[in-house]
């Protein structure tokens, strides 16, 4: 946002700038789409209540109304972290699927709904698919 203002010449961002954040945001997460690699993006979450159904929803943090719920559109694999507690300690979990409330999804078509976020084991299960 900070370079948006100086562009604009201004000091307090209106809707236009604000539009102009998204655009260049929506822009990173395709560019990022088209790389040949495996990309890793991590975000924090915000709870929101749905205008229309009035559901309370955990979405990821970004700015804009719309974005929050477009962002895994551009991923193939979107899991939510959480921790568990047990009688050994925190169990730290990776969910795969969604809720009515959370926003998870894999495509990879091996995975169970809950997992043990550790990129070997994952890796193990694509591969034995």
């Amino acid at each position: 946002m900070d370079n948006i203002l100086k562009i604009n010449n201004k000091s307090i961002a209106t809707q236009y700038e604000w539009g102009q954040l998204i655009l260049q945001l929506s822009d990173i997460f395709m560019r990022l789409t088209q790389i040949k690699k495996h990309i890793i993006c991590i975000a924090h979450e915000i709870v929101v209540q749905d205008d229309i159904t009035s559901e309370i929803l955990v979405l990821p943090l970004i700015y804009g109304k719309k974005l929050p719920g477009q962002l895994p559109l551009w991923f193939d694999e979107v899991y939510r972290m959480q921790v568990a507690k047990s009688k050994e300690g925190p169990v730290y979990q990776a969910m795969t699927t969604a809720t009515t409330k959370y926003t998870a999804k894999s495509r990879l078509r091996v995975l169970d709904t809950i997992e043990v976020p550790n990129y070997n084991s994952i890796m193990e299960k694509v591969k034995n698919g």
